[in-house]
Parts: C-alpha cells; structure tokens; sequence
C-alpha cells in the first residue's frame, strides 16, 4: 500500500510524496504526531533531529553498567514553550551516544510507547542499532519494527536530492 511512497524532511519542515496520485504534500504541524505509513512512527519521530538537545532539559537519573557499557538513564523535560509532544521523556544512553532505549510519556506521565535499539554493530562503517522497534504501551503486541540489512554513508549529496522536484520525480 504504501510502496514508493517518500518523505523528504529538511530541518523540522516534513513532506511526503504518493506516486499514485502524483502529490507532494507539505505536512502542517496538524499531522506531525500521526501515522508515518501506517507504522507505530509518527512523522514527529522523524522530523525531531535535534530537538531533544534544544527542547528538553536533561538530568540524569542513573548509571550502571551493562554487558561491559556505561549505560546512563536520562529524564528529558520539555522546556517551557518548546514545540514538543511529549510531557517527558526518558532515554537509556551509551557512553558512545547510541541510544538503546526511548520511553515517551504523555502529559499525565503515563508511558505511551518505547523504541527499543538493538544488534548494535558497524553499519556502513559506523557503530549503530541494526533493529530498532516501537513498541505502544496499551498494546505491545502491536509494534513496528525496522531492520537494516545495509547502510551507506556519503560525505556529501547533490542539494537537489533535498528539493520537493525529486520528491515528486527521483529520476531526474
């Protein structure tokens, strides 16, 4: 259903491209916490970037160790007039930066979903979670779970990739 279906995101600004109806649709802010193709994602998930270092305020909770890694348990709390879903969040951290855990809650501090990273290993030349999973917390049978088999990094890309023209038409 959703096959050739694109999404171009630059900075926050989200667009998404159907083939069958030959639209790109800018996605007002209205849409950010819906659906991204059906999944457990929401466009907001992937439009976020950097807003969890500029949006949130961040204490640490804890520190362990685990399978041979400094783990840390962070608490992130929106700051006041930040664009943000979420009453909190809290993210389980590496010390190399990888997430391996991301619980969201809502504005009454009842959990709505956790992403979940794992099979961390090289990918394209970097350290990164090869499965990453959301899983909804009233339904955690229901989950949306992404695998990557390859990764490729580039140094840089033409900026007309980053246009909502090849959106529409990738072929040019």
């Amino acid at each position: 259903r959703h096959r050739g279906n694109a999404t171009l995101k630059r900075g926050t600004q989200m667009w998404t491209s159907n083939p069958r109806v030959n639209r790109v649709i800018k996605l007002p802010p209205s849409l950010m916490g819906q659906s991204w193709m059906g999944s457990d994602f929401t466009n907001h998930d992937l439009a976020k970037t950097d807003s969890v270092l500029v949006d949130y305020e961040h204490t640490l909770i804890n520190t362990e160790q685990r399978s041979g890694q400094t783990i840390h348990l962070i608490k992130l709390t929106p700051k006041t007039g930040a664009p943000v879903v979420w009453g909190h969040e809290e993210m389980l951290l590496r010390d190399d930066n990888i997430v391996i855990e991301q619980r969201f809650y809502d504005q009454d501090g009842k959990l709505v979903k956790t992403l979940h990273a794992a099979e961390i290993q090289p990918l394209g030349g970097r350290v990164l979670p090869r499965v990453i999973t959301m899983v909804q917390a009233e339904k955690p049978e229901h989950y949306t779970r992404v695998e990557y088999e390859t990764l490729e990094f580039r140094d840089s890309l033409p900026d007309r990739i980053f246009s909502e023209s090849f959106l529409r038409n990738p072929r040019e």
